[in-house]
């Protein structure tokens, strides 16, 4: 014994239209994104030099887009330190101020840093602003 079932789904054409300018839009989407999380990592970065800041940049083609950061630090700042051990490399001592007095140490003890999450947070923010244009994007 055979049964024929068939199903008639409705609405199909709109899904296929909707995929298909969500498809037309990805590089807008995409270029959105890098965007945002350039302008917010920018704007997030914490500044005593300027340099973390000035060193972010957007890039790539096509689908494919990246922001860096380019300054050698970047990393510490973003996920932190564990405690560690500070040592002198180009001198035989280290310099620093305590209470407004310089002191001579030949080693100082890091108590670690739990990381500023700048770019995690330009991440999580970029995503919101693209979830409130997505429908302006996809026009």
């Amino acid at each position: 014994m055979s049964v024929d079932v068939s199903v008639r789904i409705e609405g199909l054409d709109r899904l296929r239209a909707i995929i298909e300018r969500a498809e037309r839009a990805l590089p807008r989407i995409i270029d959105f994104l890098a965007e945002a999380i350039e302008v917010y990592a920018w704007a997030l970065a914490p500044r005593r030099t300027g340099r973390l800041a000035s060193g972010i940049r957007r890039g790539g083609t096509g689908l494919q887009r990246h922001v860096t950061v380019g300054a050698p630090y970047a990393a510490y700042v973003e996920y932190g330190t564990r405690p560690h051990v500070i040592y002198p490399r180009r001198a035989r001592a280290l310099r620093f101020v305590v209470d407004g007095e310089v002191v001579y140490a030949k080693y100082a003890h890091h108590p670690g840093f739990p990381g500023r999450h700048f770019m995690r947070e330009s991440i999580d923010r970029a995503i919101k602003c693209l979830e409130e244009n997505l429908e302006q994007l996809l026009k």
